[in-house]
């Protein structure tokens, strides 16, 4: 009894690492960071000039939606699921948390692009702080200032949901932007990035 029992512990362990690893033989947060490294510098050498970036905030806009607007988590949770294909809560929750792997200067091929501080970013909220912040970013990035959320991808990788592009300093949100993944390339050729 205690060695057929060994043997489906054993059998459950195997098949559960197994299942963690997709077909390419590496684990979900290497296909992560290598699908963010693909994206991010494709739609930064063919789509935008970008002098310098917005590092990004620690939460995925999700997290941000739930602490700032929570009673529209649940519908931005909803639809997000919905664009990128998911049936299940947890695989959206499974794909948040490899979003916590993003390290966007470590995934960036072009090392010339300056970073600003997220934090400091987020942190103006006076005129007078805005105004210092303007002659700082002239010195620094005189042409293109740009910003990226953390992408979402689908549970195949085969869709990602983002944003990148330049800030509008409005309450508004920018739209993001859903991109599919075929022939070894994203196809971003529906968008425009402003």
């Amino acid at each position: 009894m205690e060695k057929g029992l060994l043997l489906i512990v054993s059998l459950i362990l195997s098949f559960s690492m197994i299942s963690c690893k997709k077909e390419s033989g590496k684990d979900l947060s290497e296909l992560y960071s290598e699908k963010s490294a693909e994206l991010v510098n494709q739609i930064l050498s063919e789509n935008i000039n970008c002098q310098c970036i917005v590092e990004p905030p620690p939460e995925t806009f999700l997290e941000i939606i739930k602490h700032d607007m929570p009673e529209m988590h649940i519908m931005f949770r909803k639809n997000t699921m919905a664009q990128l294909n998911m049936d299940q809560q947890s695989t959206l929750d499974s794909m948040l948390h490899l979003s916590n792997e993003f390290n966007l200067e470590k995934l960036l091929v072009n090392t010339s692009i300056k970073f600003i501080d997220g934090e400091v970013f987020e942190s103006i909220n006076s005129m007078e702080e805005l105004e210092k912040w303007n002659k700082m970013l002239a010195d620094k990035c005189p042409e293109n200032l740009c910003y990226i959320t953390k992408p979402i991808f689908s549970e195949d990788f085969k869709l990602v949901l983002f944003d990148l592009g330049y800030p509008n300093y409005s309450c508004f949100p920018s739209t993001r932007k859903i991109l599919k993944y075929y022939n070894n390339k994203w196809d971003s050729s529906d968008y425009t990035w402003d």
